[in-house]
């Protein structure tokens, strides 16, 4: 497993990671909508495992409700932001508004400075609060250096405190 695949999805172009497993799993990392990660699935012969939400913002887990639903996978999400998860004020889901909001609820939440695995991949989340409260960075350690930033960093740019 050395792969990470990446898709801008859903109306605002949110990074998407897909990470393979060498049993044929995988990890969504932020699934702004689903249909695309379904069909890479599909095509390359995975079962999702886990998904992973990195921050409570919309525009980064619009596509998990109906992952869950076609998938069953789990949802690992931090904890400090599980209230935006459920509440389409709070994740600010009238930014995309032609995507149907749905709740989710996760069925595991990690904090910061936690280590914990997602389908065989092992994580360590480090506690970046700013963008959201549960903002974190996800250190891939299965992956070697490799970081999952959310909206906590932006390429050529800090990232978005609000």
């Amino acid at each position: 497993m050395k792969d990470v695949y990446m898709f801008p999805l859903g109306e605002l172009g949110a990074n998407c990671y897909i990470i393979p497993t060498a049993d044929k799993k995988a990890v969504v990392i932020d699934p702004a909508s689903s249909a695309e990660v379904l069909m890479f699935l599909q095509g390359n012969d995975l079962t999702l495992g886990s998904i992973i939400i990195t921050h409570g913002h919309f525009d980064h887990f619009a596509g998990v409700y109906e992952l869950k639903k076609q998938t069953g996978a789990e949802i690992i999400a931090p904890a400090a932001d599980v209230q935006m998860l459920n509440n389409a004020t709070k994740c600010w889901a009238d930014f995309m508004p032609h995507t149907e909001f749905h709740p989710i609820v996760p069925d595991r939440t990690f904090g910061g400075n936690e280590e914990f695995t997602a389908s065989g991949v092992e994580f360590m989340a480090m506690a970046a609060p700013g963008h959201t409260i549960g903002s974190c960075l996800l250190f891939c350690r299965t992956l070697g250096n490799v970081i999952f930033s959310g909206d906590v960093l932006f390429r050529g740019a800090v990232g978005m405190t609000d």
